[in-house]
């Protein structure tokens, strides 16, 4: 059975928000491993494709009706729930729009005890990694997705 693995972190206009799990996907394409990438979907590929680079428009799309809140949640957490480890990334962001959905998944993967590796080049400065819930829900800190993905092999497969 393939380790199931969530790719957690930012999605919205910048296109490197899709990239890093891109990459990842590359990586690991030749181990026994399922990678869960929440942003390979119609609707995602779509709006990147339509607002690329335009933050403001695409998290207008996403918030419009209440539809987005009724699928996006319960399908993140099942996911998050059904993986074996998550990677979080916490170096792509924007400054405007908090990762409210990448923090609700690093607090489903602490209930259930599921490692967590967080990409995150400054964990002494980010906003993000440096607070005492990410601190506690990530298992360890690595500098890019070479390094997750290295971590997961040598300690998972």
């Amino acid at each position: 059975m393939a380790l199931r693995i969530y790719l957690a972190g930012y999605i919205g206009a910048d296109p490197a928000s899709f990239e890093w799990r891109n990459e990842a996907e590359i990586i690991m394409r030749h181990d026994n491993v399922e990678l869960v990438n929440p942003a390979k979907n119609k609707l995602d590929e779509a709006l990147l494709s339509k607002y690329k680079g335009n933050e403001k428009a695409l998290y207008a799309q996403y918030t419009k009706s209440d539809s987005s809140a009724a699928i996006f949640v319960p399908k993140s957490y099942w996911e998050v729930k059904k993986s074996d480890i998550i990677i979080a990334n916490f170096d792509i962001t924007d400054k405007d729009r908090p990762m409210v959905g990448t923090l609700f998944e690093v607090a489903w993967a602490l209930e259930d005890m599921k490692p967590v590796i967080s990409i995150c080049k400054s964990p002494d400065t980010n906003v993000y990694a440096k607070h005492p819930f990410i601190k506690r829900g990530t298992t360890v800190f690595v500098d890019n997705i070479e390094q997750a993905c290295g971590l997961v092999r040598d300690h998972w497969l």
